[in-house]
């Protein structure tokens, strides 16, 4: 599977969903069954999630310090930028801005594409992002180097030139002790949702999907300005609810799949490594790889967030 520029989670799905059906029957825990990961179909899935990861949340945050920065040059949390992997990049086409003094949000309304120069692949993405800039919970005007929190929400529409299109939203809250700076430590939570309409095909394979991807960040955290720095602790837990119709050619592991059910899948961040473990409702499988490849800093691997860097 190929890496999907903001939408990478997609991937996730695909080959999840590839292997473990469409259960929806209410089990517990100790009803699930443990998953075979020694089996092709595994390795399969287990490969195309280390070069897709959950990195919709990263990306979402990238454009918001790009908007920043575009109206804040020299504020603090302007010169965040988000650990992309090299060959990412974002463009940010078009932005309006507002201020609106009874709420204190900052609001943006952007035309941005999202390149990936590796695969060519191009999102367009269009939308407002609604940003507070606060010091100890309080919105303020103007963002300097005392700002210690952001409060984020967006909504966007998005169209990728190979795939498809959808819409969505992102909901975020960003604390920094004791602000954003150098080796500060950062919490992130929050939640993005996006429906998405899919077609697309690799060799012989083709497919068409439908569906809402709901993700949850919980407590992540992580340094600001650490090489190679990977989140010390916190979840994201992604919920999807998919129509998936596929055509493979001969001896492929999507010959005509269809699904149309739901599963989970939670990401825990332990540092250098990260458990990935995913369920249908009837079968489970967990397993641990490390959070950056070793090989390439530039590939964060399953990091999902790799952390902010200051812009010099």
């Amino acid at each position: 599977m190929k890496k999907i520029t903001f939408l990478a989670v997609i991937a996730v799905c695909i080959t999840v969903v590839s292997m473990i059906g469409c259960g929806s029957d209410s089990v517990t825990d100790s009803d699930l069954v443990i998953g075979d990961t020694t089996s092709p179909t595994f390795q399969f899935m287990r490969d195309s999630v280390g070069e897709t990861s959950f990195d919709i949340t990263g990306l979402g945050m990238e454009l918001t310090f790009e908007l920043l920065g575009q109206q804040f040059p020299s504020a603090a949390p302007s010169k965040l930028a988000y650990n992309k992997a090299a060959e990412d990049t974002v463009i940010l086409v078009s932005s309006q801005y507002s201020y609106d003094t009874t709420s204190g949000w900052h609001v943006f309304t952007f035309r941005a594409i999202f390149i990936e120069t590796v695969e060519f692949d191009t999102t367009t993405v269009e939308g407002i992002d609604s940003i507070q800039t606060l010091v100890n919970n309080v919105p303020v005007p103007n963002p300097d180097s005392t700002v210690n929190g952001l409060i984020i929400r967006t909504q966007y529409a998005f169209e990728n030139n190979k795939l498809g299109s959808g819409v969505g939203h992102q909901s975020y809250g960003i604390s920094a002790v004791p602000g954003f700076e150098t080796l500060a430590t950062v919490t992130v939570n929050g939640n993005t949702n996006d429906t998405l309409d899919f077609r697309f095909g690799e060799n012989a394979d083709t497919c068409d999907l439908d569906m809402n991807n709901s993700l949850t960040i919980s407590n992540v955290v992580f340094q600001i300005d650490v090489s190679d720095e990977c989140p010390t602790s916190g979840t994201i837990v992604a919920n999807q609810n998919i129509v998936l119709n596929c055509v493979g050619g001969q001896g492929s592991l999507l010959d005509s799949l269809n699904i149309d059910g739901s599963w989970t899948a939670t990401l825990t961040f332990n540092g250098q490594t990260t458990t990935i473990s995913f369920t249908d409702g009837t079968t489970t499988w967990s397993y641990t790889e490390p959070c950056l490849d070793t090989a390439s800093v530039a590939n964060p691997g399953l990091s999902g967030l790799s952390g902010f860097t200051i812009k010099q």
